[in-house]
């Protein structure tokens, strides 16, 4: 496991817009092939957000260009 020097927030993505098609739907919501955020970096879809046993996020998990979106999805910096 590495080091996480940054709080959760640092790797939550905000302001997204789809761009592409949806691949699937996940806890209720579509999920987009990859989105773009509002300074025009395209982020493709990876897969699931690891958890830890307490529920949370396991950012250590995380690799390089990961970014997660709101419910639980992996998004890698293009």
């Amino acid at each position: 496991m590495r080091f996480i020097a940054y709080p959760l927030e640092y790797y939550l993505l905000h302001g997204i817009r789809p761009d592409g098609p949806t691949v699937g739907h996940y806890s209720g919501k579509p999920v987009a092939d990859a989105v773009i955020d509002a300074y025009e970096r395209r982020y493709v879809f990876t897969g699931l957000a690891p958890r830890r046993s307490d529920g949370r996020y396991d950012l250590g998990q995380l690799r390089d260009g990961e970014f997660l979106l709101e419910p639980g999805l992996v998004y890698r910096l293009q």
